[in-house]
């Protein structure tokens, strides 16, 4: 909704100095490595389709020159960049035929992001009537699945938005190459496995009207309070948390107990560190196991904490009102002093297995 800035371009190593009118760069594809770090591909039409890979800045804003070029020989298009068991890819239209129905389908390999590369091996003559669009890396019932995708065109007609797409697993040989596309008409998904049974949350904020709000670092510090239902053990508590701009610290997950206003006091009951690369950027929950004795009535807090001095961590949040017991609170001091920030009721549940 606003208001809008507008920022620095972003600049590559390569044509950035081209006229903005030409055809220069294209057909741009993210790939973020599992530490956070975030490269382009993308078609450099300036030398009649190679494929070009470049790092970006820590704020993936724009390119820090880091570049590998000429991935592919020329008359390429279309990159897909993953990650497999170590090994990285990248698939590709070859030859380049934008709109066409049928080109083919190639890959390459490497053991850095920016190479070196190796040659071209085809798996497909005709992309399964597309054209190579992207590969996305999915969980489907605990199995990690690569999905090929291919753009249905229908040969530059007008309107191309009314094409469909083509998606089906990559296969993979022991040696960890990519199998030739058979270009089924159905897939069967992996079994699911047998879900482990919780039990109901004994406190929650629920699923509603949640935000993210990024700024857990050094002095900034965020607590959510909780009023125990039951005496006994305090098994598991989830947190829905993320990471911005690669945080250089680990998040500290911590139990206290609450005094009158519903905010944290006293030592510590239980302490758990985060590591950085097990958070996402995007929200998801964090389990922690305290496995602490809590009584019934009484008001405990969970704090969320981190020295980092790069980025942030940030919550899921709501500003729905209080609910009874229970009170997001904010700390600027490192923790020394805490004040009700109601506006911010962090998304969790606690799980106490009574006496």
């Amino acid at each position: 909704t606003g208001p809008f800035t507008e920022v620095a371009e972003p600049k590559l190593a390569i044509n950035s100095e081209m006229p903005a009118a030409g055809l220069n760069n294209g057909d741009h594809d993210i790939f973020i490595d599992d530490d956070g770090t975030a490269y382009l591909a993308f078609t450099d039409w300036r030398t009649k389709g190679t494929i070009v890979i470049e790092k970006l800045s820590a704020d993936y804003l724009t390119g820090t020159g880091e570049h590998v070029k000429a991935v592919t020989d020329g008359q390429t298009e279309a990159p897909g960049m993953f990650k497999r068991k170590g090994v990285y890819y990248v698939v590709y239209s070859d030859p380049n035929c934008g709109y066409c129905s049928g080109t083919g389908s190639s890959y390459r390999t490497a053991l850095a992001p920016l190479g070196p590369w190796s040659a071209g091996k085809k798996i497909s003559e005709n992309s399964c009537g597309g054209q190579p669009s992207f590969i996305s890396t999915i969980k489907i019932n605990a199995k990690t699945v690569y999905l090929y995708g291919s753009d249905l065109w229908n040969n530059a007609a007008k309107n191309e938005a009314l094409a469909n797409y083509y998606w089906a697993p990559l296969t993979f040989a022991e040696d960890g190459s990519i199998n030739p596309l058979n270009c089924p008409e159905s897939y069967q998904f992996p079994k699911a496995v047998k879900p482990n049974v919780h039990p109901t949350p004994d406190n929650t904020s629920g699923n509603d009207d949640f935000s993210a709000k990024c700024d857990i670092s050094q002095q900034l510090q965020r607590a959510q309070s909780f009023t125990a239902k039951k005496t006994g053990e305090l098994k598991r508590v989830t947190v829905t948390v993320f990471k911005n701009n690669n945080p250089d610290q680990t998040l500290v997950i911590s139990i206290y107990a609450a005094d009158g206003n519903l905010v944290p006091a006293g030592k510590a009951l239980y302490t758990k560190p985060i590591d950085k690369y097990s958070i996402g950027w995007s929200a998801k929950n964090v389990v922690i196991k305290p496995n602490i004795m809590v009584d019934k009535g009484k008001q405990y807090a969970i704090v969320l904490k981190s020295a980092s001095a790069t980025g942030c961590y940030g919550i899921q949040s709501n500003n729905l009102a209080t609910f009874r017991g229970a009170a997001g609170s904010i700390s600027t001091d490192g923790g020394i002093t805490f004040k009700i920030d109601d506006k911010y009721n962090l998304r969790f549940q606690t799980f106490i297995k009574g006496k």
